[in-house]
């Protein structure tokens, strides 16, 4: 049998690093939103859409972790591009 197409467990892992990896300069709505992706992968993963798959996969490209700033804005544009709400975060 071919291995799982999307495997839950080694993105809950890619979060974890990556909330250790930007949590100490990243703003704090960024990695709440990490934090509240690994809470849906656990309890409602169906609500995860592929725009946030491949914009959490942006993260780590070619063996090191993208620069804070074009990782915020990535996810800042996702926000955007989903009808998250934006107030409140300047700069991006």
């Amino acid at each position: 049998m071919p291995e799982a197409f999307i495997d839950t467990e080694k993105m809950r892992v890619f979060l974890t690093e990556a909330v250790k990896h930007y949590e100490k300069h990243a703003p704090a709505w960024f990695i709440t939103w990490l934090d509240e992706l690994y809470i849906r992968l656990q309890e409602n993963w169906q609500g995860i859409t592929l725009d946030e798959l491949c914009t959490v996969s942006m993260l780590y490209v070619d063996d090191c972790w993208a620069y804070e700033s074009y990782a915020v804005n990535n996810a800042y544009k996702l926000f955007d591009r989903l009808g998250r709400d934006t107030s409140g975060i300047v700069g991006y």
